[in-house]
């Protein structure tokens, strides 16, 4: 959800995405480019090592064509050649390395510039930020303060937890109640015909 405007700087960036990911020894998203199921024959590109950090494109502004272009070819080029199949896993390392490592090194390589939207950094391994500005951004909270509300692996949480459930959809319809107040009947009725209990 997002809450205010976003401001593209395409002046002086050529790609914007919501926010850094670290990258540390040990963690199994972010794994050697030699363990990714991928056919021998993709060449990936020389400066992997050079990247420190991935980038989470939750949220993401092609500002210049010549970035977004180059950016689809080596992703479509990395998918055709991946072996890897689904396994129930949420993310896998491989979808890891094309959408948050490649957009990288492309960058590198072509001097590009990247930019985030939230200046903080998400360890997966640590399972928390640990980095955020003065400003901290709450990733699942209903606030319209803040950019945006960003659930990405807290959606599993949800799902599972009936506690967490039922704040989220009480969340929600305050933001119903508040901004679509001719449209809470008809939200109260989809929420009555779904199948998980709220």
């Amino acid at each position: 959800i997002v809450w205010k405007p976003i401001i593209a700087d395409s002046q002086n960036c050529d790609l914007m995405f919501t926010h850094w990911e670290s990258i540390e020894d040990g963690d199994t998203n972010y794994i050697p480019k030699e363990n990714l199921e991928v056919s021998s024959s993709y060449e990936f590109l020389s400066n992997y090592n050079k990247v420190k950090k991935g980038l989470n494109m939750s949220m993401t502004a092609f500002l210049t064509e010549d970035f977004k272009n180059l950016f689809t070819k080596e992703a479509i080029k990395f998918m055709h050649h991946s072996s890897k199949r689904f396994d129930n896993r949420y993310a896998t390392p491989e979808i890891l390395y094309m959408e948050q490592i490649l957009p990288i090194q492309l960058a590198i390589k072509g001097n590009y510039k990247l930019k985030p939207l939230i200046n903080c950094t998400w360890s997966p391994k640590q399972f928390r930020f640990i980095q955020q500005d003065k400003n901290e951004w709450i990733f699942n909270s209903f606030n319209p303060e803040q950019l945006c509300m960003h659930l990405w692996f807290h959606k599993n949480y949800i799902e599972k937890n009936l506690e967490a459930r039922k704040e989220y959809m009480d969340s929600i319809r305050l933001v119903f109640e508040r901004n679509f107040p001719n449209k809470i009947q008809a939200f109260e009725k989809a929420i009555s015909n779904s199948k998980l209990p709220v």
